[in-house]
């Protein structure tokens, strides 16, 4: 009977704590095959989720992608491959408020640039090729990760650009992508 009673409690505070948790529900490790509906991305806290990047800046971005289910739960333990290439006139990119750490618009990105120098993906440490960044690499082609930097291009002459990052989950081959504005005021 003790069994039973602690059985039933244990059970009853489970379903309690999911239900009054109010938080982000999470599935379990890498090997979670549950299908992504979406790719999302974020920044860390200090660069309030506004994707910009100043062409003389000392730290490249940070962003991150997680993979969300059809209900809009986080989809844990996922990697990624990445690609990024040059966006003109027609894209946008979102501008932020750091104090309220969401988008708050959106603006036009500058023309193409005439020279179109390859774009890193980098990683913090790693063993990949050195970048202009101290203390990050190059993400070699194919490599995953969940978490990759964006910087100013090595070699661009324009001083305004946009950048789309593009996510693929590795999992389930879901893609998406994050519009990154390089210049000195978004």
């Amino acid at each position: 009977m003790r069994r039973l009673a602690l059985l039933v409690f244990s059970a009853s505070g489970f379903a309690a704590l999911c239900a009054c948790s109010g938080g982000t529900a999470f599935y379990g490790g890498g090997s979670d095959t549950t299908p992504a509906s979406a790719v999302v991305f974020s920044t860390s806290a200090t660069q309030a989720n506004a994707f910009f990047v100043t062409p003389t800046g000392v730290s490249p971005l940070q962003v991150s992608a997680e993979s969300t289910s059809s209900s809009s739960n986080i989809i844990a333990g996922r990697t990624y491959t990445w690609s990024a290439g040059y966006l003109g006139k027609t894209s946008t990119y979102s501008t932020g408020s750091p104090a309220f750490n969401q988008p708050t618009g959106f603006k036009a990105c500058p023309a193409i640039p005439a020279s179109l120098p390859p774009i890193p993906i980098l990683v913090q440490g790693g063993t990949g090729a050195a970048s202009s960044y101290i203390g990050y690499s190059v993400l070699p082609a194919g490599g995953t990760s969940q978490t990759v930097f964006v910087g100013a291009v090595p070699g661009q002459t324009a001083t305004s650009y946009c950048i789309e990052l593009v996510a693929t989950d590795t999992t389930s081959g879901r893609l998406g992508s994050v519009n990154i504005f390089v210049g000195n005021s978004p």
